[in-house]
């Protein structure tokens, strides 16, 4: 019976919260003769769990995004008002200029700094963060393609491991397919024989053939609940890189369904023939 390699699992971790606006509504009674209601509406900014803060007193991110785009200061500054808590409005009169916030969160840094000629990096080791932030400032700027260089080291390290997990459980997949093939051909032949020792008698023959079945048979068993483990930690495994292409695709906007739809065509091919 082939015993079952053990082998380390790995995950891709990244945060799942969606950054959203947020209206609150109070109401204020006031314990009077008149019975004074007062009532306010305040719109939270979509990144409002993001605080100012200094960027000499915060650690720098190891992952970052690049892009270009050909807008004025202002219009950024504007987005950051709108998106942002800040104390006071951003005052920014020209490029190059670069602002820092904390997440409130898991205390995580998020750097934004813009360049005279347009560029733009954001400093963050949140993938996810990233792609919200990408997808507010094309939505506010009505951008479409934004092409978009990517830096996420520790993730793709991840990835990388992962992606090893797929090509492993692929080969295992492989060889416990051929191997219940040849058992499953063992186990006519030993039908016939069985049969035929029946017939002639010999019940000796007939009892060794199958207590051998028997025991073949439990082997079969056992190889296919292997087969299931594997086919398992495949399927998340795969679910893992289809969760990493959709963090990818929402870093370049339209080029993003460029993206999305390659990496799955690359999948089917490579993967989905042979599960």
């Amino acid at each position: 019976m082939q015993k079952k390699k053990s082998r380390q699992s790995f995950v891709l971790y990244s945060s799942c919260v969606i950054e959203a606006y947020v209206i609150v509504h109070f109401c204020l009674l006031i314990d009077s003769v008149q019975f004074h209601v007062f009532e306010l509406t305040r719109q939270l900014p979509r990144f409002s769990m993001y605080v100012l803060n200094s960027p000499a007193s915060s650690p720098e991110p190891s992952s970052h995004v690049t892009f270009s785009i050909n807008e004025r200061v202002q219009r950024i500054v504007l987005w950051l008002n709108q998106n942002f808590l800040l104390p006071e409005d951003t005052e920014v009169q020209s490029a190059p200029f670069q602002i820092c916030f904390t997440s409130l969160r898991d205390g995580g840094t998020l750097l934004i700094n813009m360049k005279p000629n347009g560029e733009i990096t954001l400093g963050t080791d949140d993938m996810d963060l990233a792609g919200d932030i990408i997808q507010s400032l094309a939505t506010f700027l009505a951008i479409e393609d934004l092409p978009v260089e990517a830096d996420f080291p520790k993730y793709f390290n991840q990835l990388r491991k992962v992606l090893v997990q797929v090509d492993e459980s692929h080969l295992v997949h492989q060889k416990l397919t051929a191997d219940m093939a040849d058992q499953s051909n063992l186990i006519r032949s030993m039908l016939v024989q069985a049969e035929d020792a029946r017939l002639m008698r010999d019940m000796k023959n007939m009892k060794n053939r199958y207590t051998e079945l028997y025991d073949l048979n439990r082997d079969i068993i056992n190889r296919y609940k292997i087969r299931c483990n594997n086919h398992t930690e495949l399927l998340n495994n795969l679910k893992c890189v289809n969760q990493a292409i959709q963090r990818a695709g929402r870093l370049r906007g339209k080029f993003g369904l460029v993206l999305i739809f390659s990496g799955r065509a690359s999948y089917d091919v490579l993967i989905f023939p042979a599960v």
